[in-house]
């Protein structure tokens, strides 16, 4: 089977830290990256997020977790949980993703109108 590995930095951060939860049963096939939060497909096809909230910036639901808390480590979105997920991109304060039968699910701030 496949292996991918994930790095994060930043935040204080100077050297890239390897994010200790992607292993050889939950290798990332995707990372996207928003302005204060991260989203993973695992070739498993579920989804991941967590944030890195720097400067005063607060979580409005994009990580998917049904409340607006932050999670520093990537965490299952449970909700999705047995929903295949292909593809996954974060904007400013929210996240979509599509599903392998063409879902489209959107959680997050829809401040700007999306």
């Amino acid at each position: 089977s496949k292996m991918c590995e994930t790095y994060q930095w930043g935040g204080g951060k100077l050297t890239p830290q390897k994010l200790e939860l992607f292993t050889r049963e939950k290798s990332p096939m995707q990372v996207a990256v928003g302005h204060s939060h991260f989203a993973s497909i695992t070739f498993e096809k579920e989804l991941y997020t967590w944030a890195n909230l720097q400067g005063g910036a607060s979580m409005v639901g994009q990580l998917g977790h049904g409340d607006t808390s932050s999670c520093k480590t990537p965490k299952l979105v449970e909700t999705l949980l047995g929903v295949p997920i292909q593809q996954v991109s974060c904007g400013e304060d929210f996240t979509l993703c599509v599903s392998d039968v063409g879902g489209l699910y959107a959680f997050g701030s829809n401040y700007y109108g999306c």
